[in-house]
């Protein structure tokens, strides 16, 4: 097969991953039993609004690179589907889900050849990376690094209280997004940022009305949707306010009024 034939296939695949993802997250935020079903353990609705916003995160990945056509921006995706993959299929294992686990381990081995191949492919937009971005970037690497460090060593960091055989997965998830978030910090091209940029607000998008209900609904909120109202840790939610607030300020930034990335700009 040609090169140009593979790169055409990795397009097509990328648009349909987009497509996949975008329905579980659909089915995840609302509930449905068919993507409920799919995750090993109970989890409060909260939980499952968070792994929308995650499967948000990626579905919009993937549709930025098959939309743009810059298959070198897939090298980040491949090394986060690595580290999360990694981690994931380990904690899987540990619980004797084997199958999973497998899984995992082959989407790791998918992930590092994706990494390894798409670092070889052509980057046409010569836009730089803004210095903004870069420094917005170290932080969302500590911040998500710092918070799957605590999950992965069993610590309940977030407003509501997750399952306890949850934590490792979540911090092997957020441990990926760290590793891809100081990937795109250390390139130059704008290429490699925009993906994370724009799925960062996506999964802000998700996260922002649910969160905003639980810091002003109160326990009548919290009763009616989230869970149990005495596990919620209002000081770590007013953090991830900050933090969702903050990357959704530098996204719009970017999108609407920076003059190399904006989305209405002199050519």
């Amino acid at each position: 097969m040609t090169h140009d034939k593979i790169a055409r296939a990795v397009r097509l695949l990328a648009g349909a991953s987009a497509l996949l993802w975008a329905a579980l997250g659909l089915g995840w935020y609302t509930g449905s039993r068919w993507a409920v079903v799919l995750w090993p353990w109970p989890e409060v609705p909260m939980s499952f609004v968070l792994l929308a916003s995650m499967a948000a995160f990626i579905a919009v990945v993937w549709a930025t690179v098959a939309w743009s056509g810059e298959l070198a921006a897939l090298s980040g995706a491949g090394l986060n589907i690595v580290v999360a993959g990694v981690g994931l299929g380990a904690h899987l294992g540990l619980q004797r889900l084997i199958g999973p686990a497998l899984v995992m381990w082959g989407g790791a081995v998918v992930g590092a050849w994706l990494l390894a191949w798409a670092r070889r492919q052509p980057i046409r937009d010569a836009r730089l990376t803004p210095t903004a971005v870069r420094f917005g970037f170290v932080a969302f690497t500590l911040a998500l690094g710092f918070a799957g460090g605590a999950l992965v060593l069993q610590q309940q960091v977030f407003p509501w209280q997750l399952h306890p055989a949850s934590l490792r997965l979540i911090g092997a998830l957020f441990l990926g997004a760290a590793a891809y978030f100081a990937y795109a910090a250390a390139q130059t091209r704008w290429v490699h940022a925009a993906p994370p940029l724009w799925a960062f607000l996506a999964y802000d998008g998700v996260l922002c009305v649910p969160y905003l209900r639980l810091l002003g609904g109160g326990a009548a909120a919290v009763d009616d949707y989230y869970g149990d109202a005495a596990a919620v840790n209002m000081t770590s939610l007013s953090v991830y306010l900050a933090v969702i607030g903050s990357s959704a300020a530098l996204a719009l930034y970017c999108l609407f009024f920076h003059p190399a990335t904006r989305l209405l700009r002199r050519r």
